[in-house]
């Protein structure tokens, strides 16, 4: 509903003219999506050696590049929308993507490094523990940082850039 909304988002529905019925911008709501979005990575990485989970990582970063691509065609400028509305929040999202990709990557190297000590749910196991680690220790403390400043900052900061 717009009264659970930021105050800075309502003003940049009506700034740009579109308002953005049943969308729940919240930290709650973003820091869901971004949770859900890597543990899809961690999950495609799992079943594939760590190659479907790569190729998301990298369809993720394609969005920014195409965000920026069409910047200008919305009458944005690709730098103003880089430095207003990605890299305020992006700081501490980008790197958490990075880090748990790195992780699937790791995990997938370790699944086909034969070992005759551990049995294959073992070493299984032992990723996905250690996967947690990481996303628990480091992942989830950035993607909390980096959805209240999405949720807060970032809208303010494009708002006052188009103006």
């Amino acid at each position: 509903t717009p009264e659970k909304m930021p105050a800075a988002i309502q003003e940049l529905q009506s700034t740009i003219g579109m308002e953005m019925t049943g969308l729940d911008i919240s930290v709650s709501y973003i820091l869901g999506h971004n949770l859900s979005a890597i543990f899809f990575i961690m999950l495609a990485g799992l079943f594939s050696f760590s190659v479907l989970g790569l190729l998301l990582y990298v369809m993720n970063t394609g969005l920014i590049g195409v965000a920026l691509a069409l910047a200008p065609f919305v009458g944005f400028s690709p730098a103003s929308l880089l430095l207003t509305g990605i890299l305020p929040h992006g700081i501490f999202e980008i790197p958490a993507v990075i880090i748990s990709t790195a992780a699937v990557l790791q995990m997938g190297a370790v699944l086909v490094t034969p070992t005759t000590l551990k049995t294959m749910g073992d070493v299984m196991l032992e990723c996905l523990a250690d996967w947690l680690k990481v996303t628990l220790g480091l992942v989830l403390p950035l993607l909390l940082l980096a959805a209240v400043i999405e949720t807060y900052v970032t809208p303010a900061l494009l708002l006052s850039s188009m103006r």
